[in-house]
């Protein structure tokens, strides 16, 4: 007896609810689900919309090389672990102060007209995060030094290309800090990591949805006194688990040494902190970077080929 054929809407319907992940391991299952994983805009879009989101930590390297960890948060004795090296990239500085697009489709860099207004700018060190196709940094104010920092969050829209000013939480209005993070929960809320004086709460801030509202609202989720001993100033990047209250940074050990450590740091509530080692490393210029990565079925088109690149 064989088992009837599913009608192909049927079979799509349900293959839009597995992760981009396992789909990818039934490419070689037959060709048609090949073509449809590989090929059909439609289904990557619907995909998008419908499947489970899964979430990758990646981190770079001083040695400019892209790789995906494992973080086991479960276990009684936290542990951490490098999957493969992926990327390594280059063209580390670059001095133009202008603004400019990269298109993939013409493989083309254009100047963008509209500048961010003085006295707000963007430090070099100030990295950059994508979320729901806008752009976001954070801004400081140069009238001002720490510990009497002030911030803004700016914001660049790809689809008007314009860039504007989000709302920061209250304690960013009131008062200055001696340092502030910016980072990502999932794919749809900003975090913020807002490091005070000795005798301040560390606190962790995250927005409403993205997108779903005009304005965005903050809310405080964790305030850690006093602040945990993992050197919250110098190049620290880091993800939060807002369900669990955990915060995962990523830093160098030293600063600007001919060798140094790149560590990954868990901070509880309690301020306690778990310290995993990531290794020896070369020193490049930059402290290295962790980031929340969303596998998916779009491509990139590549201007002169044929080839896409998975992202």
């Amino acid at each position: 007896m064989t088992l009837p054929e599913l009608p192909k809407d049927l079979v799509e319907e349900i293959l839009c609810f597995v992760p981009a992940t396992s789909l990818k391991r039934l490419r070689s299952t037959c060709k048609g689900w090949n073509r449809l994983f590989k090929d059909d805009k439609r289904f990557a879009r619907k995909h998008i919309e419908k499947a489970a989101k899964q979430f990758q930590p990646l981190t770079l390297t001083k040695n400019y090389r892209i790789c995906p960890i494992n973080v086991n948060l479960h276990g009684t004795t936290p542990s951490l672990e490098v999957k493969n090296e992926w990327i390594e990239l280059g063209d580390r500085y670059n001095e133009d102060k202008d603004s400019e697009i990269y298109e993939f489709s013409s493989d083309s860099w254009r100047v963008i007209d509209d500048i961010i207004k003085p006295p707000h700018y963007m430090e070099y060190f100030r990295k950059c995060l994508s979320l729901k196709g806008n752009t976001y940094w954070l801004g400081i104010d140069r009238r001002r030094r720490p510990p009497d920092l002030r911030i803004t969050l700016i914001k660049f829209d790809f689809g008007t290309e314009k860039f504007g000013y989000v709302p920061l939480p209250p304690p960013c209005q009131v008062h200055g800090f001696e340092a502030s993070r910016l980072s990502a929960v999932g794919d749809e809320k900003l975090s913020l990591l807002l490091v005070g004086d000795s005798t301040s709460n560390t606190e962790l801030w995250v927005t409403s949805k993205i997108g779903e509202a005009n304005v965005v609202s903050w809310s405080k989720v964790l305030s850690l006194y006093p602040k945990p001993n993992v050197g919250f100033w110098h190049g620290l990047s880091f993800l939060l688990d807002e369900e669990k209250k955990v915060l995962l940074c990523c830093k160098s050990k030293g600063w600007m040494k001919e060798e140094d450590e790149d560590n990954v740091y868990i901070v509880g509530e309690d301020t306690k902190f778990i310290l995993l080692n990531f290794g020896v490393q070369t020193i490049g210029g930059y402290s290295p970077i962790i980031v929340n990565y969303v596998p998916s079925l779009g491509q990139i088109e590549l201007a002169g080929s044929k080839r896409k690149r998975d992202y």
